[in-house]
């Protein structure tokens, strides 16, 4: 169970609750019955404490998170430059230790727990479906800034 858990605190405590409720069932079906996702498992409340744990970030954190739930990598290696972008990086990281999203395995290393890294995948979609709304935005923009341009004085935009 601790394994499944990732030793993401928030999971085990509601996985150890569960189990606490379910005192007549085998170990043994129970861990089967947690799956191989841990957020497809009925493990209640966890989606909800990683949804409270993103939201406790600054959106360049929560932006940083997202894009690298679109990596599947089991550990971060972030050798940060001493300049202002080097900085900012490990103030966002040093946020996402401070709300348990990632746990560091030494110097400049990072890696997710496994229930952790399934929601980051989650959000890290949502960021590739806000990056097609504003490729089109981008494609949209010149269309509209001409459209804008050539109005007459009745103030319509022609479609």
């Amino acid at each position: 169970m601790l394994r499944w858990c990732a030793g993401y605190p928030p999971a085990v405590r509601l996985v150890a609750a569960k189990l606490l409720a379910r005192a007549g069932q085998p170990l043994a079906s129970f861990a089967a019955e947690l799956g191989e996702d841990p957020l497809d498992g009925d493990v209640p409340g966890a989606r909800a404490g990683l949804g409270a744990a993103r939201r406790a970030l600054s959106p360049a954190a929560a932006h940083l998170f997202g894009r690298l739930g679109l990596h599947d990598i089991a550990t971060l290696r972030v050798a940060t430059a001493p300049d202002a972008s080097g900085k900012l990086v490990r103030k966002l990281f040093d946020e996402l230790l401070s709300v348990n999203l990632v746990i560091e395995d030494g110097p400049g290393r990072y890696r997710f727990p496994d229930i952790v890294r399934h929601f980051a995948r989650e959000c890290g979609r949502e960021l590739r479906d806000q990056d097609v709304v504003d490729a089109w935005m981008r494609l949209r923009q010149p269309v509209e800034t001409a459209a804008v341009a050539g109005r007459g004085r009745s103030g319509a935009l022609s479609q």
